[in-house]
């Protein structure tokens, strides 16, 4: 409907003809889209496709599609390179059997290829549906497209995305027996999966195969295989794994840094003073971050002054909260980063935060508790810079997430008429992942935010800015090992504006 009315709104088009042309669905004569480009003209008739695909009902049988596509070759030149905007074009909301309806009609009718494959693969993963990038890839193989690296990645990455690791290690087994090559992408799809599927055997053969084959083996995918094995309750295998990693490695000593006077010593950088240094140690520096501070640029600001030695971001906090912040000695790719990182990966490195959240949390003094709900990011708001996304609890969503929390103080707030106000608890918190606002969102989603958490809690109340001045969270500690295998901590009091916050309240027992 979409195309006849299209062509209803330009007559002028149909008399605009045009030599024929090589292409598969060219015709002598065919409608023109006034004042475009060639280029152009491509992107409107896909765009005018698409809108004519959304439109057709989720249930819609490979019939249906198979007639809209019918529809659009028989009045416009639809190449492959057409198919593969089409697939780019789609949106997440695109149900996944259109999805695969439209692979298949594009194959009967001679249009696919492995662009068209891995486009339409990616637009199933964009669906969160692995369950039709399987089908998808199983159809273009049927159809003899010949399958590659990348091909065999975009699938197992929709399977590892949609927690079927048994399908994206299933997938891998298959790139061996067909003798396509793997890369580094494959791995670390593979060991993602048994990740998420706690086969640290797997995980670990497969580290090994990576070894032999020369393949480089980062942090990030050494991390991986060692929360495989710390997930699998092989806490032992991992350490051993962590310590034996550091020897091959480390095959040179820990890059050194300028010896500091003091621990505490501020050093300027022009007309900004040095953030406060916590622990020098080998591989590692420790610094104090400030709240309403960005990750990145303190990084990059203790580069300059170590610009001999180079540094890497290895973990990040929270632009609005403060705290002790772990940097890398070293650049990216060497070997004390890749130990370093592996450590976070991992989830070897133990964070603690300090929290005061509203509400009274249930229990005791000392309770605990553990949250775990699974994260997903979604777009809030495109044209606003910083609501461009947020992230929420969802039991569909890709991202696992597990704190724990242990309840260390009540507090009530005193009016200034001497009446009690609301209550709220302090928190010390230990996030076991290490997901994007995963505290935030942990306390938000059981109704406890944390104190002047304005993107979280709708109820957020303006008058706690009156006695806070900013988000109450505070990183206190990072416990992790050096480059030379040793043990060490890196701790932060908490900071001064929050220390006068709390004394603004009225502390109280159960």
């Amino acid at each position: 409907s979409l195309l006849q009315s299209e062509r209803a709104r330009a007559p002028a088009r149909a008399n605009c003809a045009r030599p024929r042309t090589a292409g598969l669905y060219a015709r002598s004569s065919r409608p023109r889209f006034s004042g475009c480009s060639a280029g152009g003209e491509r992107r409107a008739m896909s765009e005018l496709f698409r809108g004519a695909l959304e439109a057709l009902r989720e249930d819609a049988t490979p019939d249906d599609v198979g007639a809209a596509l019918d529809q659009h070759l028989r009045s416009y030149d639809f190449d492959r390179e057409a198919a593969r905007r089409l697939f780019r074009e789609l949106g997440s909301s695109t149900p996944a059997p259109l999805l695969v309806s439209l692979g298949a009609c594009l194959q009967q009718r001679g249009l696919a290829d492995l662009g068209v494959a891995k486009d339409a693969i990616a637009a199933s993963r964009r669906c969160s549906d692995w369950g039709a990038a399987l089908e998808i890839f199983d159809g273009m193989l049927a159809s003899r497209v010949a399958a590659d690296c990348s091909m065999f990645s975009a699938t197992m990455t929709a399977c590892e995305k949609g927690s079927a690791w048994a399908n994206a290690l299933g997938l891998l087994d298959k790139m061996v027996s067909t003798r396509v090559e793997l890369n580094w992408i494959t791995y670390n799809v593979a060991v993602s999966a048994c990740d998420k599927g706690a086969k640290w055997v797997q995980a670990l053969r497969l580290l090994g195969e990576m070894t032999a084959s020369r393949v480089d083996v980062n942090g990030g995918l050494l991390g991986s295989t060692i929360n495989t094995c710390r997930t699998a309750s092989s806490w032992g295998q991992a350490c051993l794994l962590l310590d034996r990693e550091r020897w091959r490695l480390l095959d040179g000593p820990a890059p050194s840094m300028p010896a500091l006077d003091s621990p505490r010593t501020l050093w300027r950088l022009g007309a900004n003073l040095f953030p406060l240094v916590l622990l020098q140690r080998p591989g590692i520096l420790a610094v104090l971050k400030p709240a309403n501070t960005i990750s990145e640029r303190l990084i990059e600001q203790v580069g300059t002054a170590l610009s001999k030695v180079g540094v890497t971001c290895v973990s990040r906090l929270d632009e609005k909260a403060s705290g002790v912040l772990v940097i890398a000695l070293g650049s990216p790719g060497s070997a004390a980063t890749n130990y370093v990182m592996a450590q976070f990966a991992g989830r070897l490195a133990m964070k603690t935060y300090q929290c005061l959240c509203s509400g009274e949390m249930p229990g005791a003094l000392g309770s605990k508790a553990v949250l775990s709900a699974r994260l997903s990011v979604e777009q809030v708001n495109a044209a606003v810079p910083s609501q461009k996304s947020q992230v929420r609890v969802s039991h569909a969503g890709s991202q696992e997430a597990c704190t724990t929390l242990v309840v260390k103080a009540f507090y009530h707030l005193r009016e200034d008429d001497g009446t009690l106000g609301g209550s709220f608890t302090y928190l010390e918190v230990r996030p076991i992942t290490g997901r994007t606002h995963q505290i935030r969102v942990h306390l938000a989603s059981i109704g406890k935010p944390v104190v002047c958490d304005y993107t979280y809690s709708r109820d957020a109340h303006d008058s706690d800015s009156v006695w806070c001045p900013r988000l109450f969270l505070h990183c206190s500690r990072v416990a992790l090992h050096d480059t030379d295998g040793k043990f060490c901590s890196a701790k932060a009091p908490l900071s001064a504006d929050l220390i006068i916050a709390l004394m603004r309240l009225e502390i109280y027992n159960r």
